[in-house]
């Protein structure tokens, strides 16, 4: 099941809370003992359920299946498979987190309950040093505004003397993946 264009995926998984909406209402004690299946308890007055969904893993957005697979650069990031970025890396990571790539001799890993993209700190095991969009969409949107920059950079000598271009490449990077929150790992990435 998937939930608003989210890429996480949920499995229901039933929860049962007992409450007694009206506790003036007289309730049969026939009602009370009848066998209790997930039918009879969800349509019962006296007992109720739930559905809670429990995250079960975090899919990869296939831009970035196409650059992990590429090894695709961005700047000092670099996408690669999660199996050798996790070789790469000196410390094992917790659980719930699917790593994408590098930036310089972090990892950049995807957080599977939230979909976020962060950065673990390379020196120090379970730190994250940077948060680096809201979500995957957001995050490649921001890094092809840092391309479009980059690409403005190769062209003309100048532009990478232009810190006016680079701060507002950054901002609008930033604003894109999600607000300000996020802005330190495009400063590293342009270097402003």
């Amino acid at each position: 099941m998937r939930l608003g264009g989210s890429n996480t995926r949920f499995e229901p998984r039933l929860s049962f809370s007992f409450y007694r909406p009206n506790p003036t209402r007289h309730i049969p004690a026939e009602s009370r003992l009848q066998k209790l299946s997930p039918t009879a308890i969800c349509n019962s007055y006296w007992l109720g359920c739930k559905i809670v969904l429990v995250p079960v893993f975090m899919s990869i957005h296939p831009t970035i299946q196409q650059w992990q697979s590429s090894r695709h650069e961005i700047g000092i990031m670099e996408f690669g498979s999660s199996a050798d970025a996790l070789n790469r890396f000196p410390h094992p990571i917790p659980r719930g987190y699917t790593p994408i790539g590098r930036v310089e001799a972090e990892l950049l890993c995807i957080e599977d309950a939230t979909g976020e993209i962060l950065e673990f700190e390379h020196e120090v095991a379970d730190r994250i040093c940077c948060r680096c969009a809201a979500s995957q969409e957001q995050f490649i949107e921001a890094l092809r505004i840092l391309e479009d920059y980059f690409a403005g950079c190769a062209e003309s000598d100048g532009r990478t003397d232009d810190e006016a271009a680079g701060l507002d490449a950054i901002a609008r990077a930033a604003e894109t993946a999600g607000g300000s929150q996020y802005a330190p790992t495009y400063h590293s990435l342009v270097g402003y």
